[in-house]
């Protein structure tokens, strides 16, 4: 709730409660909101080379691995490369509209969208 509040208040101090928690989306909503599209490519990309997690959650069954961990694990993956797609669209049509055309080229690229 607090990062919550943080976030309507516009409140840099929301930074380090989305990343202990992991709350990824959260962290590039506030960033793209206030249009520091940069800012929330860094931490969009962070998620997807795995350097931001979730909190950690223990489990009364220890086994190594289940479907369900496999499943929630690439639906994490899926998640984060969805945002990194979202932002990198988002910072290329800024810099389309700032007439940097081979800028916004970049972005498109660097995660394979070729067909734009």
């Amino acid at each position: 709730r607090r990062a919550d509040q943080l976030m309507q208040e516009g409140n840099d101090d929301v930074i380090p409660y989305c990343i202990a928690t992991g709350d990824v989306k959260k962290l590039v909503s506030f960033f793209t909101s206030r249009g520091q599209l940069k800012e929330a490519l860094i931490v969009a990309q962070g998620a997807c080379e795995g350097n931001i997690h979730g909190p950690a959650i223990s489990s009364i069954n220890h086994s190594t691995s289940t479907d369900n961990d496999n499943i929630e694990t690439y639906t994490g993956r899926v998640h984060t490369q969805w945002l990194l797609h979202g932002v990198c669209w988002e910072l290329a049509e800024w810099y389309f509209q700032e007439g940097c055309a081979v800028l916004a080229a970049c972005c498109h690229l660097a995660v394979d969208n070729t067909e734009v």
